[in-house]
């Protein structure tokens, strides 16, 4: 089932207030690029993009990671960029990788994450329903 990104419900609006800053400008600022029109909307996820690489660049730090953030995803393309971006926005003490698992994805849920500078494993699992 897929979630109807365009519905606002009064609770969503509610919630938004009671998120901290970053998270609430993150969420706003995702839902503004996809109500672009092409190729406006194009260069704006380019730009977004290019800030959680380079942020996400100095996180990861020199050598080894000694911490991995592993987000499965499928047909993500309108939340993975408020994931990543959310993720950029972090401390951390430890050097720290990003994979991003795209599993059966149809949409560009791949081609953003990797747009950020992120590790995309792609793989296809097949769905319960097709299962015997």
């Amino acid at each position: 089932m897929e979630f109807d990104h365009s519905r606002e419900t009064p609770f969503a609006e509610e919630s938004n207030r009671l998120l901290p800053p970053e998270i609430s400008r993150t969420l706003q600022l995702n839902k503004l690029i996809f109500e672009l029109p092409e190729p406006r909307r194009q260069e704006a996820i380019t730009s977004w993009t290019g800030e959680i690489r380079g942020r996400l660049d100095q996180l990861k730090g020199e050598g080894t990671p000694r911490v991995s953030v592993i987000i499965p995803a499928k047909n993500e393309e309108h939340n993975v960029l408020q994931v990543l971006n959310t993720l950029s926005l972090q401390e951390s003490r430890y050097p720290f990788e990003v994979i991003v698992v795209a599993n059966n994805c149809t949409d560009k849920t791949a081609e953003l994450a990797r747009m950020c500078g992120v590790r995309v494993v792609e793989y296809t699992i097949a769905d319960k329903k097709d299962i015997p």
